[in-house]
């Protein structure tokens, strides 16, 4: 994701394919084949939002949301500091919908 981002000609596509596989890692990553399936059922239907959502905000922004999400796993961060990221992102995503 990052390293697309830095491209200014990467194709859209791309960053939208590597922004889900993002999110499918850390469905996989849960070990519940049901919370996989489900995902993977509800990121198909966003995806389209999600490419828009890239489009209007921009790549960095994307990556920025995306490593602190990473962090927050990878330090084992729960409880208000790992809610807060993902309502930043929700957040970001919504309004970059909304214009």
């Amino acid at each position: 994701l990052r390293r697309l981002s830095e491209d200014p000609n990467s194709p859209i596509g791309e960053l939208l394919k590597a922004d889900l596989d993002f999110h499918r890692a850390i469905y996989k990553a849960a070990g519940n084949p049901l919370i996989v399936v489900i995902a993977d059922f509800v990121l198909k239907m966003v995806a389209p939002w999600v490419q828009k959502s890239l489009e209007v905000s921009g790549k960095w922004r994307a990556v920025g949301l995306h490593e602190h999400m990473y962090e927050m796993i990878r330090d084992r961060k729960t409880g208000d500091l790992s809610r807060e990221s993902v309502e930043e992102n929700m957040e970001h995503f919504r309004t970059s919908l909304l214009g």
